[in-house]
């Protein structure tokens, strides 16, 4: 669940961009349908108050008013938890100082206070933003010069970037439940080009640093106790995105011996080997903590003009929906994920002993998680895919296709890497890899 804005860039970027586009397009699509469907217009969803913007308000009575709120919604939810422990994370212990996710946070907050907006975004020229969006051609000097007038910035990017230790513990769900992605998006996008800018000038210690960091941005998003959709598109979209721009821009500038190399490789693998099973258990904090509690406590009328007065059942309901729906996920191989060989439903069916109301909002809120499965295990076949030409650099025989299980075709001339051919593979769209 969340704002998920992410403008494409250069060429290898859209092709990146379409490997994750169907974690999150089908699913939020599908989601925004029924939602609409539903009786949830965007009008009605302003009737429930903003607890970010109240608690950030100048007004005394605003920031009381948030803090009685979410006192509110969590007594509510803690009793939804009570009631399935298994929900309930193994949360981490870890000081705030430590904490990368909570810095990361504040780091956003910060840029909202210096933008005077609810929603992040970088201080980027519109020179600058063309280029990392692709509408401009790369140029060094340029970047060079963004990166040296907002070097405070660049470091404390990375410096977030390389905290090892992340958490969601004590972190109110308001904060994180609903975030834009896109000011992840781009300081990764800083990060890959202060790694380029360092590679072309030799220095293979400070470009790994900077790809380390961009890495360390997306684990933050999925790492955590209670990771969500939006925050495991983060980190698959830095990931890969962080594999091809390596592969394309930053090992070819480098001289690297076999163990820089197997270095190399280590820092790229994934961030999002967190099963998607924990995923979905997050996604269940930021949907149902995040919006379905605030909605229908502040407007029992909200979906569809009907009050939902069975609200115990329904948390239930859902509950039990999520715990099956992880407990799938976390059974299913990744051919599985993309064949969806077991056609039966993820969800089971609404309980009859529902109200119409309470029907309906089950039908707004849990729908698309077999889609997204299917994202998940796309993703994961092209980071099988990288660690097979990585195993071919490192002179190693590589591993074998993540889905069918078929050796990966290569090309010695043209030195391409490429997915088998399989007609059980049409739809994945994965291009092939040219090594360095």
């Amino acid at each position: 669940m969340g704002c998920v804005k992410m403008p494409l860039q250069t060429s290898a970027s859209k092709m990146i961009l379409g490997v994750v586009v169907l974690c999150v397009a089908g699913y939020f699509a599908s989601r925004a349908y029924h939602i609409e469907k539903g009786g949830l217009a965007q009008k009605e969803m302003a009737q429930v108050p903003d607890l970010f913007r109240l608690a950030r308000s100048s007004k005394v009575v605003d920031r009381k008013r948030a803090i009685q709120l979410q006192q509110d919604y969590d007594a509510i939810f803690a009793k939804v938890l009570a009631r399935h422990p298994e929900l309930v994370p193994d949360w981490k212990s870890i000081p705030d100082e430590e904490n990368g996710f909570l810095q990361w946070l504040n780091f956003c907050d910060q840029l909202r206070s210096e933008n005077s907006s609810v929603h992040p975004a970088l201080p980027l020229t519109d020179e600058i933003n063309k280029m990392i969006r692709g509408v401009d051609d790369w140029n060094g000097k340029v970047m060079a010069s963004y990166l040296t007038e907002n070097s405070e910035m660049l470091e404390e990017i990375t410096r977030i970037g390389l905290m090892p230790e992340q958490s969601t513990h004590q972190i109110s769900v308001d904060r994180w439940s609903f975030m834009s992605a896109n000011v992840a998006k781009q300081s990764a996008e800083l990060l890959f080009a202060a790694s380029r800018l360092a590679a072309e000038s030799g220095d293979g210690d400070r470009s790994l640093k900077y790809v380390q960091a961009a890495i360390g941005l997306g684990r933050h998003h999925i790492q955590v106790e209670t990771p969500t959709l939006t925050g495991a598109t983060i980190s698959i979209l830095v990931h890969l995105t962080a594999l091809d721009t390596t592969m394309k821009h930053v090992l070819p500038a480098l001289e690297l011996d076999q163990q820089d190399l197997e270095i190399w490789h280590n820092t790229l693998k994934p961030t999002f080997d967190q099963s998607y099973a924990s995923t979905i258990r997050g996604e269940f904090w930021a949907s149902i903590r995040g919006m379905v509690i605030p909605a229908i406590a502040n407007n029992s009328g909200l979906f569809k003009g009907e009050p939902v007065k069975d609200t115990d059942a329904l948390y239930d309901v859902m509950a039990e929906a999520y715990i099956q729906a992880a407990d799938r996920a976390e059974r299913s191989s990744q051919a599985e994920l993309w064949l969806q060989q077991d056609k039966s439903p993820w969800l089971p069916k609404i309980q009859e002993t529902l109200s119409p109301a309470a029907q309906n909002v089950y039908e707004c809120m849990l729908i698309g998680l077999d889609i997204y499965g299917k994202g998940w295990a796309r993703a994961e076949a092209r980071d099988r895919q990288y660690a097979a030409a990585f195993a071919i650099m490192e002179g190693q025989d590589p591993p074998v296709d993540l889905i069918m299980e078929k050796p990966f075709v290569y090309d010695e001339v043209t030195r391409t890497l490429s997915m088998p051919d399989d007609p059980a593979l049409e739809g994945l769209e994965i291009k092939p890899i040219k090594l360095p």
